[in-house]
């Protein structure tokens, strides 16, 4: 039978230590369970000191900044948007979402590599 009674976590930034204060009794051996939350790789490495492979909640921001006098400001805009990467903010920013079958595509890897140089 599982239990899923809440638990409090304690930490101090200024220690290395993390206090997990479970919600009900266990007995010696039973198996604990932690559910750590939607945590990208980055958060669960830098706050709990692992990482988990095919992590679905795992996330890379990348920023492309695509100025409004490029001459060609209009056909990188479309390059994007065919890519199904929405827009967020403004016309310079989206987003992609990776569902691990799907791959950022090679003209896409192409026009990040494009507007990033000087």
């Amino acid at each position: 039978m599982t239990d899923t009674s809440e638990a409090y976590i304690l930490s101090d930034e200024g220690k290395t230590t993390l206090v997990v204060i479970a919600g009900c009794g266990f007995a010696l051996g039973d198996v604990v369970l932690i559910r750590y939350g939607k945590f990208s790789n980055a958060t669960l490495i830098l706050d709990f000191g692992f990482a988990v492979s095919c992590n679905c909640y795992d996330q890379v921001h990348v920023e492309l900044n695509v100025p409004q006098h490029d001459a060609l400001y209009t056909q990188k805009l479309d390059i994007l948007g065919r890519d199904r990467t929405p827009r967020i903010k403004d016309d310079n920013e989206f987003a992609y979402y990776d569902k691990w079958d799907m791959r950022i595509s090679q003209s896409l890897r192409a026009f990040a590599r494009m507007i990033s140089k000087n």
